[in-house]
C-alpha cells in the first residue's frame, strides 16, 4: 500500500492535469450528445402518428316490399230517378156570396151579460184617509152591504133602464095587488122601518120534530108599499122542511109599510129571523 501511494505521487503533475481536462471534455461532450439524442427522440415521438382504435362499420341490407296495387275504381251506382211532382190541382173558383136582400135588418148583437148587483157605496164616493172605517164598494144600496165580499176593482156600474124589473111575484097571501115594477127604498133613506102587524105561526114539520131540530131560519123579505109580502127568500138555511114552513108562513105576514116623510114606500128586509122552538 505504501509503494502504490509513492508511485502516485511520483507522476509528473502536468501529465495528470492534461488527462483530467480531456476526461472532463469527453464527459461534457458525451453529456451534450446524450441530451441531444434524448431531445431528438422526444421530438420524433411527438411527430409519430397516434394509432386510433379501429372503427367497426356495420351495414344492414333491407329489402323493400313493393306496395300493393291500388283497388279497382268503384263503379258509380246510377242515381234513383226523382219522383215526378204531381201537377197542382186546379183551384175551383168559389162562387161569390149572395148579396144580402135589400132592406135586410142588421144582425143582432149578442146579448150582454147582466151586470151583477153588489150592495155598497160607489167607488167615486170614497176617499183615502188615515181612518180605520171600512165600507163595502158596490153599485147599489139595495141590499145588506155586509154580504158583499167582492173587490172594489170588480164592481161594474149598474146602468139598467130601470132599477130592477120585477119578476112574476109569487103568491103573497096579502091584501095588496101586484104593483108591477119593484123599486125599494134603501134603508138609510126611510124615515120609519116596517113593523109586523100580523104574524103567522108556522106548523112544526113532523120530521124536524122527530129529529129534535130547532133554530132560526133567516129570510130576505120584499114588501110592497101597502105592507104585504112580495117575495121571500132563504138566506140562511136550517132544515129543508123548516125552511119551507118558514117561507110559507112569511108570505102571509102583514107589515106596517116603511115610510119616507110619511109616504109609504117599497122596502126590503135583508134578514128576518124566523125561529122554531120545540116545546116540551
Amino acid at each position: 500500500m505504501q509503494a502504490s501511494a509513492a508511485t502516485l505521487t511520483q507522476i509528473p503533475p502536468p501529465l495528470f492535469q492534461g488527462r483530467r481536462k480531456d476526461g472532463v471534455r469527453l464527459y461534457v461532450l458525451g453529456l451534450l450528445l446524450a441530451v441531444g439524442a434524448h431531445s431528438a427522440a422526444g421530438v420524433g415521438v411527438h411527430r409519430l402518428p397516434v394509432s386510433k382504435p379501429p372503427v367497426r362499420v356495420s351495414m344492414a341490407v333491407t329489402k323493400t316490399q313493393k306496395p300493393p296495387p291500388p283497388p279497382p275504381p268503384e263503379e258509380k251506382k246510377p242515381e234513383p230517378e226523382k219522383p215526378k211532382e204531381k201537377p197542382p190541382k186546379p183551384e175551383i173558383a168559389k162562387a161569390p156570396p149572395a148579396p144580402p136582400p135589400p132592406n135586410a135588418p142588421p144582425p143582432k148583437e149578442p146579448p150582454k151579460k147582466p151586470v151583477p148587483i153588489l150592495s155598497g157605496v160607489t167607488l167615486e164616493s170614497t176617499v183615502q184617509g188615515p181612518g180605520n172605517f171600512q165600507v163595502a164598494v158596490g153599485n147599489t144600496l139595495f141590499d145588506d152591504p155586509n154580504k158583499n165580499k167582492s173587490k172594489p176593482t170588480d164592481v161594474q156600474r149598474y146602468t139598467a133602464p130601470v132599477y130592477r124589473e120585477a119578476p112574476a111575484p109569487p103568491k103573497t097571501g096579502g091584501v095588496g095587488k101586484d104593483m108591477g115594477v119593484f123599486k125599494p127604498v134603501p134603508k138609510f133613506s126611510v124615515s120609519a122601518e116596517p113593523e109586523v102587524l100580523r104574524e103567522v105561526k108556522a106548523p112544526y114539520p113532523p120530521d124536524a120534530r122527530r129529529d129534535g131540530i130547532e133554530g132560526v131560519v133567516e129570510l130576505r123579505v120584499e114588501l110592497w108599499e101597502d105592507g104585504t109580502v112580495r117575495s121571500v127568500k132563504v138566506v140562511r138555511s136550517l132544515n129543508p122542511s123548516l125552511d119551507t114552513a118558514a117561507v110559507d108562513a112569511m108570505r102571509k105576514f102583514l107589515f106596517k109599510p116603511a115610510t119616507v116623510d110619511g109616504v109609504a114606500v117599497q122596502y126590503v128586509i135583508p134578514r128576518y129571523s124566523f125561529r122554531f122552538e120545540l116545546q116540551g
